[in-house]
């Protein structure tokens, strides 16, 4: 939540006057009101009175006390957008049946710096309210609208997880250049350089496959053909892919706890 308000007052998509927030710890919500000049509230009902799109922030296991909260407090003009993991829609509409729309937003952590993932799904919403949740999250990364809610968990394991397998990569990158007698700074430079750039010239070459990017970079004989082989006959891929699937199904368990809980 704080990586969506920062991003928004720093693309300048919204001004501190139009964003109110509570929080269970009044110092930290002063100390974050404070910084950014937005308007905070001790009182969720007094929130729910006075905006019409409410961002749900809270971690999965605090929401359904939140939506206890706010519940009575819910009418027909509210729009609300949860950024729970494994908080299902139906969950959110049990106990806030009056709300006009429901959207469920799963973010990585690159969108503290407005380079984030979003995969949005949208329960009861209209075209054009659609259209401009997508305009606003996409100013902050990249926003994909999934049309199916079990879509989620491939978003948890490949986008919410996926950042902290790459940073896993990375460290390992950098682990070994250490190993190599690169110093530790400079080590840390090139793999992170690595990975940024490489990304950042897939991002600009949409005509190419990301196979067709690697082909490039993989001559006959050469050094990246060997460790690619090397990789393969360690079986990478398939390490990669359990990896992905062992977040999603994890992601999964959760939502079926939270679900339970809620009864």
């Amino acid at each position: 939540a704080q990586a969506i308000i920062g991003g928004t007052l720093t693309k300048k998509i919204l001004k501190p006057n139009q964003i109110c927030a509570t929080n269970r710890s009044q110092t930290k919500l002063r100390k974050f009101a404070s910084k950014y000049k937005i308007k905070a509230t001790k009182s969720n009902e007094v929130l729910m009175n006075n905006s019409e799109i409410i961002v749900l922030g809270t971690k999965p296991q605090d929401l359904v006390e939140v939506l206890k909260q706010i519940a009575p407090h819910t009418n027909n003009n509210h729009i609300i957008i949860s950024l729970a993991a494994g908080v299902e829609t139906s969950t959110i509409k049990k106990y806030l049946p009056k709300a006009k729309s429901i959207i469920r937003v799963m973010a990585n952590t690159p969108a503290k710096i407005q380079e984030g993932v979003f995969g949005i799904y949208f329960l009861n919403t209209s075209s054009p309210t659609k259209a401009a949740v997508i305009k606003f999250f996409s100013s902050l990364g990249v926003a994909i609208e999934l049309k199916d809610e079990k879509q989620i968990g491939a978003i948890i394991g490949g986008a919410a997880s996926g950042a902290g397998f790459v940073f896993e990569f990375m460290r390992i990158f950098e682990s070994w250049l250490i190993k190599q007698k690169i110093p530790k700074g400079n080590a840390r430079k090139i793999a992170v350089q690595t990975f940024q750039g490489s990304a950042m010239l897939a991002n600009q070459s949409p005509m190419m496959t990301l196979d067709e990017l690697r082909n490039a970079v993989t001559s006959k004989k050469g050094t990246t053909l060997a460790g690619l082989k090397s990789m393969k006959r360690a079986g990478l891929e398939k390490i990669f892919i359990k990896g992905l699937k062992a977040a999603s199904d994890r992601a999964k368990v959760i939502s079926k706890s939270l679900r339970q809980q809620s009864k």
